[in-house]
């Protein structure tokens, strides 16, 4: 007998995965793991229990830096191999255990073909939540050098595997939230030196990207809310993320003069508290128009 299977009666809160661990005798790879991620990232939004997924093989080979056709095959194997047990509990209180495979999978023998995958259909419901989500990734958050960057990194994937990718909060919230305490008083510097700088690491290594933007209150008001979105990354950003190992500021100092109106703002420099800079949500609009062998850095330099 058909039936389907709802997700709603299955997974109510966080706290009712109780454990989340693989199972087999399969010992997996580091890179095992890598292109689980790879594939995870990039199905990530058209998740859905019935899908079906495609890939070329040479972008997954560029990001788990295969260097033959032979080593996809094997660890693909693998990963159909090993079966993910989870304990939970559900809406009624009641104890209960999934067993699910990680991946089915159909490979071209061609380096030039493609890979079409698909994850279980019961997995799917878990994929999302972070418990579960964390047996299957490799976080980066070893990768980052600041607490500041790990906590917004830690709130965004949050979102981010959540499906709900927006976070929204107050000045005060952030802050708190930062443990940035007293510290950038004036609220341009804080958006300069903590947020923006924090965006900028997170979006260095993270598996997302994140976009801000500001509501301010009334004319003339200051910023009275944050908004945080994070967005799914371009094969391109995926490996440009995956390879980064230092994080480098963006940001560049300038001495001109403080007293001209910049056209694109209509602020002088003296009345921004900084140089004319690209937000991040202009930044993320840029990367779509350019191909994948563009340089954003490049163009943002000659801006």
């Amino acid at each position: 007998m058909s039936a389907n299977y709802n997700e709603n009666s299955v997974l109510k809160k966080a706290s009712s995965v109780i454990t989340a661990e693989y199972k087999g005798n399969v010992v997996l790879e580091p890179r095992d793991r890598y292109l689980m991620n790879y594939l995870l990232f990039r199905a990530w939004n058209d998740l859905d229990p019935n899908g079906i997924y495609r890939l070329p093989i040479k972008e997954i080979m560029e990001y788990a830096r295969f260097k033959r056709h032979s080593e996809i095959q094997e660890s693909v194997k693998r990963l159909s191999k090993i079966v993910l047990e989870i304990d939970y509990e559900d809406e009624n209180g009641e104890a209960r255990c999934i067993t699910a495979h990680y991946l089915s999978a159909d490979i071209s023998q061609s380096e030039d073909g493609l890979l079409y995958y698909a994850f279980d259909p019961i997995l799917y419901h878990f994929i999302a939540h972070p418990k579960v989500y964390g047996v299957i990734s490799i976080p980066r958050v070893r990768d980052m050098s600041s607490s500041q960057t790990i906590d917004l990194y830690e709130i965004m994937a949050l979102q981010y595997r959540k499906k709900s990718p927006v976070f929204r909060t107050t000045p005060n919230d952030l802050r708190k939230l930062l443990k940035v305490g007293d510290k950038h008083p004036r609220p341009d510097n804080f958006r300069k030196n903590v947020i923006e700088k924090t965006i900028h690491e997170v979006n260095a290594i993270a598996e997302f990207d994140i976009i801000v933007d500001y509501t301010k209150g009334g004319q003339g008001g200051g910023i009275v809310e944050i908004v945080f979105e994070a967005v799914s990354k371009s094969h391109a950003r995926l490996v440009q993320a995956a390879s980064t190992n230092k994080i480098i500021s963006g940001r560049t100092s300038s001495k001109g003069d403080t007293a001209t109106i910049d056209m694109y703002d209509g602020m002088t420099n003296k009345e921004r508290g900084a140089v004319a800079t690209l937000s991040d949500r202009s930044v993320e609009g840029a990367r779509e128009m350019i191909s994948d062998n563009g340089n954003i850095n490049e163009y943002m330099s000659e801006w």
